[in-house]
């Protein structure tokens, strides 16, 4: 009676470090027989795992960065929309406070000669001896609160024309600054978005260089290609094996031949 004999090979070299199983042991598939060591493959898979954790962490730091950025820019995008809305706001509540403020000065031009007109009459009066002083120094004293009325008038309008003028020269600079900024975050999006394309290409090459010492280090652990038994070893523990050098010889105890011979 004869089985499917099977030699396992490896892709990867190395020192036999464990030996688990022996000849006329049965072993199901995928079940490990040997495990190789080899310290350069080892060293290599430590090195690109470090690797790739820094480029990983570059890379989202680079994509914090673009974010970022990307946020500045549509924040100032957002106070230049708001300006571009406010400023002429603010030349129209200008213009308003002016014409406001000259109404006032006109009232109160009114108030105060109208204030005169009863000062000289109540002098009048007392001339002839039909006023009393009282309402002569009352009439004098409601005629300089009307002056100082005029004079607070007169200076809120002043007041008034020089922020309207400041509104209107303002109005062109302050929005040539904001755009200003924004071409200016905008170019560091631009900064920003490659320098995160390049640590992202920078995080895949060290991921799959990762992967691939990955692979080579579990290459050094040789399993069973299928269900049997162990006829042959090939190898001791401690031994140096080779890639493709053959190790156990697995006989498959799914399918058997029987000889007869008559």
């Amino acid at each position: 009676v004869e089985g499917d004999q099977v030699r396992v090979s490896t892709r990867g070299s190395g020192r036999v470090a464990e030996l688990l199983r022996r000849e006329g042991e049965a072993v199901k598939v995928g079940e490990v027989l040997i495990r190789l060591e080899d310290a350069s493959t080892t060293a290599r898979l430590a090195r690109a795992t470090e690797t790739a954790a820094v480029a990983k962490a570059k890379a989202a730091e680079a994509q914090a960065r673009l974010g970022s950025a990307r946020s500045r820019v549509v924040a100032q995008e957002a106070i230049l929309a708001l300006l571009r809305k406010e400023l002429p706001i603010d030349v129209e509540t200008t213009d308003a406070s002016i014409k406001a403020a000259d109404a006032s000065v006109k009232a109160a031009v009114a108030l105060v000669e109208s204030q005169k007109v009863e000062v000289a009459r109540q002098r009048e009066a007392r001339s002839r001896g039909v006023g009393s002083q009282s309402d002569l120094d009352d009439a004098l004293r409601q005629l300089v609160l009307m002056e100082d009325n005029v004079s607070r008038y007169r200076t809120e309008k002043v007041k008034a024309e020089a922020d309207h003028r400041k509104a209107r020269e303002l109005l062109p600079e302050r929005l040539k600054a904001r755009e200003a900024e924004l071409a200016t975050l905008k170019d560091a999006v631009t900064e920003a978005a490659a320098a995160e394309a390049a640590a992202s290409a920078a995080e895949r090459e060290a991921t799959a260089a990762r992967d691939e010492a990955q692979a080579h280090v579990r290459e050094l652990t040789v399993v069973a290609p299928v269900s049997g038994v162990v006829t042959a070893r090939m190898v001791n523990p401690g031994e140096q094996v080779g890639a493709t050098q053959p190790l156990p010889q697995v006989v498959a105890l799914d399918r058997l031949y029987m000889h007869v011979y008559l």
